[in-house]
């Protein structure tokens, strides 16, 4: 009888997770987060680069696509007044709006030329023009051709690391090229 109510009392000690060991699995639980968060916050960063420069993209080819399309130029005009910071005409943290420009005054009048999209970057994303071209906009004519010419765009996160952000380059054809952790297309 003894054998039988040792193999009892050892069975039913082992149905469950001891205190201590709960504790040793949740402080390496702990401890494998803290080493994979560093990790994981650069990828998200090098994320919201990523999507504002497919955006910058996108926005960019619905111009040139639109002003053939129409027979009409189409104007790449930078938003104003999401935040206080936002001062100079090469910064496009705002975002953009796109409309075909029928009148070629390179401005939008009402809704004779209704916008075709607006674009917004994702959050701690900044997005800055060529300071070469202080205009805020950018035209594609009525050939789909893209003005102002040597353009780039510098995109980068609030972080200060230059991984993380790139510059998206404008040569010769229209053909868009990216550099990333360049701050400039040379």
């Amino acid at each position: 009888m003894k054998a039988n109510s040792a193999i009892q009392l050892r069975s039913s000690a082992s149905d469950g997770v001891s205190l201590v060991e709960l504790l040793l699995a949740l402080c390496l639980l702990g401890l494998l987060s803290a080493l994979a968060a560093p990790s994981f916050h650069a990828q998200l960063q090098r994320h919201r680069v990523d999507v504002a420069r497919e955006e910058l993209l996108g926005a960019l080819q619905l111009a040139r696509a639109e002003a053939l399309r129409q027979d009409v130029g189409v104007v790449v005009e930078r938003l104003n007044g999401c935040s206080p910071g936002v001062i100079s005409a090469n910064d496009w943290s705002c975002g953009w709006q796109i409309y075909p420009d029928h009148n070629a005054n390179n401005s939008r009048d009402g809704q004779s030329e209704p916008v075709l999209q607006v674009g917004h970057l994702p959050s701690k994303v900044h997005l800055h023009k060529s300071a070469n071209q202080p205009l805020g906009r950018v035209t594609a004519d009525r050939f789909g051709q893209i003005q102002p010419l040597a353009l780039h765009f510098l995109i980068r996160t609030d972080n200060a690391d230059p991984t993380h952000g790139g510059i998206l380059c404008m040569g010769a054809g229209a053909r868009f090229r990216w550099i990333r952790g360049a701050t400039s297309c040379s």
